[in-house]
């Protein structure tokens, strides 16, 4: 009886082995039949201020995006200014309602919440990423930056207007007097203009493409970054 079980057992692992080592490769494997897309319905509602909302519902994870369009963007920079509205983009979440920049961060990192902003070619957006139980606390912070950001003139280093073109250091020297690692040449912080203040590691006060015309844009200063955003917000209401 044991040697029975012993031949049956070897058979069939010989079986799978052979199996296993010589699998169909002479043409490719079929594939099933596409699955159905069921989007869910759009539910669209009207404000008494007349903003439109557009509420879809997927209960599969409790977790709720709001997203904020406003119909302005890059392409509505005036002449000049090239720029601008992705630098208010930057500041609507340095600054807001009551809050510094460092607040806004850790009330929404206390929320488990992501707050993003940014400026397109065609539109701007606040987006709100939470948790569905920490909605009616994250609300409020999103609030503050779309209708009262504060714009605070220390969250950027401004250039004053006679020094266009002048060396503020890119790409050599970094923060207060920081030769880059990678970028080399002699002496790269000389006739480095600093920096009016430094907002410490990992919190960049704007985010800045390096481009000639942002640089430009920032002898503006303040008051075009907050015209821009009551601009943007008038041509989209």
């Amino acid at each position: 009886m044991l040697k029975r079980f012993v031949a049956l057992f070897a058979i069939l692992c010989l079986s799978v082995v052979v199996g296993a080592q010589a699998p169909d490769r002479s043409h490719p494997p079929q594939s099933g039949p596409p699955p159905t897309l069921r989007l869910p319905a759009i539910q669209k509602r009207t404000l008494s201020n007349r903003l439109p909302v557009w509420i879809v519902e997927r209960h599969e994870v409790p977790v709720v995006h709001v997203n904020l369009i406003v119909l302005s963007g890059t392409g509505d920079d005036p002449a000049g200014k090239f720029g601008i509205a992705s630098l208010t983009a930057s500041l609507l979440t340095e600054g807001a309602g009551s809050r510094s920049a460092l607040e806004v961060a850790d009330a929404v990192d206390f929320l488990g919440a992501d707050l993003v902003t940014n400026a397109g070619s065609d539109a701007s957006a606040v987006r709100l990423n939470v948790p569905v139980a920490r909605l009616g606390d994250a609300l409020p912070i999103m609030a503050d930056v779309v209708m009262r950001p504060t714009f605070p003139q220390d969250e950027l280093n401004r250039i004053p207007r006679n020094q266009e073109g002048a060396n503020f250091g890119f790409p050599y020297c970094h923060a207060d007097g920081i030769p880059d690692p990678d970028i080399k040449r002699p002496n790269p912080c000389a006739g480095v203009i600093m920096p009016a203040a430094l907002t410490g590691p990992r919190r960049p006060p704007c985010s800045f493409r390096a481009r000639v015309n942002e640089y430009r844009m920032v002898c503006s200063g303040f008051s075009d970054a907050k015209g821009s955003w009551k601009t943007i917000c008038t041509l989209s209401a």
